[in-house]
């Protein structure tokens, strides 16, 4: 209030333009960083959290404004592999330039708190699942972690479905100890072959870099920080292996001692006809889909290979959708691009990593299911560093270095997860909050229910406000295009609310809500039914 008290006294004096006053406003925690920081960064810097120390309070990150501006400058935190001037990719933990900007001239204009009123309500963390009633929870056991190196270590674990007609439709995973797990790698293996080498490592599970060592493995997900449950579109499935032994591969960081994991796997499961979702590293470090190998990069040189799909030279024979893309190398990875080009001769952009971190890769979903039509060939560009120059090297003096899962050998692989075309399928939204313009906003997400959804017509929306608030409401069709403006600025109390949906007009089909208020916004998927 003060803020906006100070810009209205220059505006009435006329001594500055009102856009003039805005410019001269000192940034606040509580005004402006604070929802920043609960948006971009506190998935990882909150107590308990994997990162070293928390972010929540003024207090906390008053302590480290310095370091937060330079590595928000230097765009390093947080950290986001995938070049977005390449490709645009869905959840994107980016800041804008503005948000970089307001932490700039917040740390310069001495770091002030503002009135601790205004600040946001900070988020919880608790850890708690939002799949409830799951089909198939898998938990892995109690591991104890004492490492001084990266660990990488892997839990099969049976399942004993018998039935071979189940679909994996949803995952959620709930690590045993947020403040150690890094991230999870979530397979499938319809053999005993990681059940063997867990048997013949001591301890829960066993020791593997790269992959999980057995080449029937199928990956069926991955988990970072920050990551909410994934569900894949209506009607589609990764089918599941009968009987199959699902495998945690989880990173826990260096220099943990005596601190104990019992990370999760909550999975949402339907039975029946489902369109089958294959993830599969169509691109691969073998002849001929590597068109420059063997895979191997001599000592002290830095070497480039390309890939494609399909051989020979031959394009796709069917239109396909993609949901993700998944690059994987070892410590020597400098940079890897992933693409498609068409029969026409126009590109597909995908991923592209300019500065590959072997602790930092992931699973990326498109924000749209992207069309790959018939007639396309797939590509993958891979640069690796085997000098002195690459930090990452784990040899020291470089030794030369040829395919493998160890922690010495290197990889070339793009996971693909795909199913075949069915007309319509570039309309199906993965990433609701990019396609409506609410990612990478400065605002708290509300919590908020549409019942009944699916609907037959009319709908309420229920929503609990700390502060009474304008807010703007709209309905969206699935390509993100604007259908109507329930209501502009319309005034909401305090406490318990409700506004009356009215789909009865629109014709069967998803559709997307949006409603932004006073430091808020929550968007929802709304199926109408006929």
């Amino acid at each position: 209030m003060k803020k906006t008290f100070r810009l209205f006294l220059l505006v009435l004096l006329g001594m500055v333009s009102y856009k003039e006053a805005q410019a001269h406003g000192d940034p606040t925690w509580s005004e402006e960083i604070a929802a920043i920081f609960y948006n971009q960064c506190t998935s990882c810097h909150h107590p308990g959290g994997l990162a070293p120390f928390s972010l929540m309070t003024y207090t906390e990150a008053y302590a480290r404004r310095y370091a937060i501006q330079y590595q928000t400058e230097a765009k390093t935190m947080p950290p986001w592999p995938p070049d977005p001037t390449y490709s645009r990719l869905a959840h994107e933990r980016l800041l804008s330039d503005d948000e970089i900007k307001h932490i700039r001239d917040w740390v310069n204009t001495n770091a002030k708190e503002g009135d601790p009123s205004l600040a946001p309500t900070p988020p919880s963390y608790s850890g708690g699942a939002e799949i409830i009633n799951p089909e198939l929870t898998v938990e892995m056991p109690l591991y104890t972690v004492n490492t001084s190196a990266d660990l990488y270590r892997v839990f099969p674990v049976p399942t004993n479905l018998a039935e071979n007609d189940w679909y994996i439709t949803g995952f959620e995973v709930i690590p045993g100890d947020a403040s150690i797990v890094h991230h999870v790698l979530v397979f499938q293996d319809s053999t005993n072959t990681a059940i063997t080498l867990d048997a013949a490592d001591p301890g829960p599970g066993y020791t593997s870099f790269g992959g999980v060592k057995s080449n029937t493995a199928k990956l069926i997900g991955a988990w970072v920080p920050g990551s909410r449950p994934y569900y894949l579109p209506n009607g589609m499935g990764i089918k599941y292996f009968r009987n199959a032994n699902i495998l945690i591969q989880v990173h826990y960081p260096k220099g943990v001692s005596n601190k104990s994991d019992k990370t999760k796997i909550l999975m949402r499961m339907k039975r029946g006809n489902m369109r089958n979702v294959s993830i599969d590293p169509i691109l691969a470090h073998v002849a001929p889909i590597l068109t420059n190998g063997p895979l191997y990069i001599p000592k002290n040189t830095v070497k480039s290979f390309k890939e494609q799909f399909p051989i020979n030279n031959q394009p796709l024979g069917v239109d396909v959708s993609v949901l993700t893309v998944s690059p994987h190398m070892h410590l020597l990875g400098k940079s890897f691009k992933v693409y498609g080009i068409k029969s026409n001769g126009d590109s597909i952009p995908m991923i592209k990593i300019n500065n590959w971190n072997f602790h930092w890769q992931g699973s990326y979903n498109f924000r749209k299911v992207l069309k790959v039509p018939s007639g396309s060939k797939l590509y993958g560009e891979a640069t690796f560093d085997n000098t002195v120059n690459n930090p990452y090297n784990p040899s020291n003096p470089p030794r030369d270095v040829f395919v493998g899962e160890a922690t010495t050998d290197e990889m070339m692989l793009c996971y693909f997860s795909y199913t075949l075309y069915q007309p319509g399928d570039e309309n199906i939204i993965i990433d609701t909050n990019a396609v409506l313009g609410t990612e990478g906003v400065s605002l708290k997400k509300l919590e908020a229910q549409i019942s009944p959804n699916p609907t037959f017509g009319k709908s309420i929306l229920r929503f609990n406000l700390e502060k009474s608030s304008h807010a703007t409401i709209q309905i969206f069709d699935g390509l993100g295009k604007l259908l109507k403006q329930e209501a502009s600025q319309i005034f909401f109390d305090r406490g318990e609310n409700q506004y009356d949906l009215d789909f009865s007009s629109y014709p069967k089909g998803v559709y997307y809500l949006k409603m932004e208020g006073n430091g808020w916004y929550y968007t929802q998927p709304i199926v109408k039914s006929e």
